[in-house]
Order: C-alpha cells, then structure tokens, then sequence
C-alpha cells in the first residue's frame, strides 16, 4: 500500500510538472513534511528502510540536484520532489531512480533527433529566427517518474 501510495504521489507530481512546467509547493513541501513525521514517529522510511538511510538519501539528493539548480539546469521542484523521495526511500532506490531517469531522457532525445525533428524540413523564412516562446528544456520529473516505475519493476522485492 505504502507503494502504490508513493507512486500515485509521484505520477501527480510528474503530470502537473509535464502540464504546467513547474511542481507545487503542497506536493513538494507536503510529502517532505509527511516523511519526516513519519520518520520521527517510526523510526523507518515510507518504504521501511532505517530513518537513517532517508537522511543518507536526502543529503545525496542535495548533493545531485543543489549544483544542477545553481547552475539554472534544474528546477526548485524537481530538488525537493528528489529530497521527498529521499527521505520516502533510500539511497539504492534514489539513485536508481536517478539513473533510470537519466536512461530515459537520453533515450527521449534520441528519439526526438532521430524521428520527430525530421517531421517538418520545409525550409520557411520564420525558420531563421529564434523562437523564444518555445523552451528548450523539458520538465525533468516525468523522466525521474519513468526511472522509478522502471527501477521498482526491475529491483524492488515485496
């Protein structure tokens, strides 16, 4: 159940980063806040992992995402999805889910290049100009929600 929970939590998370580029504070704030009563109260992670393996996680979180958020390359809300997550879970979960999300991405972008770039070639004069509406970024957590889904099926033992 604790589970199902955790993923529920992660898909909303993903979708309303996907949807609207940006991830709530009372998703984000609120599953951290969550997890950490949790911890205080049993002594175990969401997962049932040692509190002290959620610290572990949570300090590795940081170390992975504050230099990415510094430098502009990754947002407030993927951080603190990761710090909630950290402390839900632990170190081998977090970081198999990191590395299962960055498979993805790559793979995404191979895709985007190899198929989806080549869709349109008519050469127009608006293909000059850059077009600054359009970002050219993508939102980070549907790929951290892939690398989980993919990690839990591969890795996780009930």
């Amino acid at each position: 159940m604790e589970l199902f929970i955790l993923v529920v939590w992660f898909a909303a998370c993903a979708i309303q980063d996907a949807r609207q580029r940006q991830i709530s504070n009372g998703l984000t704030f609120g599953a951290i806040t969550l997890t950490l009563v949790y911890i205080l109260i049993t002594g175990r992670t969401w997962l049932g992992a040692p509190g002290s393996e959620g610290g572990f996680a949570l300090l590795i979180a940081l170390g992975l995402t504050v230099p990415g958020y510094a430098l502009g390359k990754l947002g407030a809300g993927d951080l603190k999805l990761l710090a909630g997550l950290a402390l839900a879970t632990d170190r081998l979960v977090l970081l198999g889910t990191f590395v299962g999300a960055s498979v993805v991405m790559l793979a995404w972008v191979f895709i985007r290049q190899k198929f989806i770039a080549h869709k349109n070639q008519a050469v127009t004069d608006t293909d000059n100009l850059p077009d600054t509406a359009v970002p050219d970024t993508h939102p980070f957590a549907p790929f951290l929600f892939s690398g989980f889904i993919l990690f839990m099926l591969a890795f996780h033992q009930p």
